[in-house]
């Protein structure tokens, strides 16, 4: 094929795939001796590994020749995404008329299931064919099924722990032998047993959120590992939300500080206060707090106003709600992370804790 074939063809190939956005990069100026330049010239531009499985990752190479009558000097291969390496040999990158290199690359794969495609993005001074795009492709075959692929926990209570069942089946026919399962968080407890009888070999796992007591968003995720396989075989994704007997509005205190010698600066007031709602999940006349403090150094902390709002999820009901003022007239020289903490008389909330951190910005 001429190098005006390979440039169409390159070029083709890069209008088709429109889901990878294409890597423009300016061309090295192309040695004007007699007229003479570089030619990039590739064996083929798609690699494809074909199908495999239970593999971390595919390695393979490209072979290329400079088929013009200049010095073909190439920039470092640009993968399209951080799970391809490439590098280019030799390492000098620099090829003589009628000398041949290959730019080989390694694939990450993991856990992939289906048909996957990757791309490099080849620059060189080339003046007719600057940027080459290389195509990798493999086809992963699907070993294992996931049910649910993630679970939405929704709003839970603090007191009442709440399970949730993921089930993981071997759909290749070989047996399925479970090494562990790990969770990302102490916020969620795992355990998991082997389903007898089962028509295709499945795992159950039992997820369970654990509530520290306070109002607060929960995200994390559960990989189960089998006998055999290097990587987590599954990933489960698990998100939701404790909603204690109170609701605190934001459910965290942040100042972020440019300049602790500047601060509080303009707008003063707005700068050095924060303010949290404190509302009850249900009606309740007699919720007090008490013992309203923080650890931050400098900060104040009060309780200004008293009053009543609708209760959170329940139209119709209202309760008392407290509003927490904490100032910070005075900056801290380092980022200080540290808690605001208050008493209640509610039987399974009795310390709530709402996190405060003060970003203090390097300069």
């Amino acid at each position: 094929m001429t190098g005006m074939g390979i440039a169409l063809l390159a070029a083709t190939l890069a209008v088709a795939d429109t889901a990878v956005p294409a890597v423009v990069t300016p061309p090295v100026a192309a040695p004007a001796v007699n007229g003479k330049a570089p030619r990039i010239q590739f064996e083929s531009l798609t690699y494809d590994c074909g199908k495999t499985s239970m593999v971390q990752s595919v390695a393979g190479k490209f072979i290329f020749k400079n088929t013009g009558e200049a010095t073909l000097e190439l920039k470092r291969p640009q993968p399209g995404c951080g799970c391809t390496v490439a590098e280019v040999k030799p390492l000098s990158m620099k090829l003589e008329p009628g000398e041949q290199g290959e730019i080989s690359f390694s694939l990450t794969v993991g856990a992939h299931q289906g048909l996957m495609q990757k791309h490099i993005n080849v620059p060189s001074n080339d003046p007719i064919n600057p940027n080459v795009n290389l195509i990798i492709k493999v086809e992963l075959e699907k070993l294992f099924e996931v049910l649910p692929a993630q679970v939405v926990c929704g709003d839970m209570g603090t007191a009442t722990p709440t399970n949730f069942v993921v089930l993981v089946k071997r759909v290749d026919g070989n047996p399925l032998k479970i090494a562990r399962v790990e969770s990302s968080t102490p916020a969620l407890a795992v355990s998991y047993e082997m389903i007898p009888n089962a028509v295709q070999p499945t795992v159950k796992i039992v997820v369970t959120p654990k509530s520290d007591g306070s109002n607060r968003q929960l995200f994390g995720t559960v990989s189960v590992y089998a006998e055999g396989i290097s990587y987590a075989v599954a990933t489960v994704p698990v998100f939701g939300r404790f909603v204690g007997e109170v609701r605190l509005i934001p459910e965290a205190v942040f100042w972020g500080i440019a300049d602790p010698k500047k601060w509080p600066g303009q707008f003063a007031d707005l700068m050095i206060t924060r303010k949290i709602r404190v509302i009850p999940s249900k009606a309740l006349p007699d919720f007090t707090m008490k013992n309203l403090t923080t650890d931050i150094k400098g900060a104040t902390v009060t309780l200004e106003s008293v009053g009543t709002t609708q209760v959170y999820g329940k139209p119709g009901e209202t309760g008392k709600v407290y509003e927490i003022v904490a100032k910070l007239p005075v900056a801290p020289a380092e980022t200080v992370k540290g808690a605001i903490t208050f008493e209640t008389n509610l039987p399974n909330s009795p310390l709530i804790t709402i996190p405060v951190s003060i970003n203090v910005l390097k300069r």
